[in-house]
């Protein structure tokens, strides 16, 4: 994760893994300023963290990548975010006829 002072400002999503020493309690990618503290604050404006008794773990996404619409903004299931995990790593994030769809 980024703090530094250079990409305060900067627009980008963010991957935010939460978990708890027993499971996995869920993803959130939500676009934010480009420091840890603006994607977590976003994440809980969306109403897409669990609360603070989970930990979490987050990274930006390239630049370039931007994440299907429908995984943006909310608690993202393990199924979720294993094919929106997978869809990013092929390169096809944006939406297309062939995207699952999972709303």
């Amino acid at each position: 994760m980024s703090d530094s002072p250079g990409d305060y400002g900067r627009l980008v999503y963010y991957w935010l893994s939460f978990a708890d020493k027993k499971s996995f309690r869920g993803v959130c990618v939500v676009r934010s300023q480009a420091t840890d503290l603006f994607a977590i604050r976003e994440s809980i404006a969306q109403n897409c963290n669990p609360g603070p008794e989970y930990d979490v773990r987050g990274f930006p996404l390239h630049e370039d990548i931007v994440p299907d619409p429908q995984f943006v903004n909310r608690l993202l299931t393990h199924e979720e975010a294993e094919y929106l995990n997978e869809s990013l790593k092929q390169g096809i994030a944006q939406s297309d006829s062939n995207a699952k769809s999972f709303r």
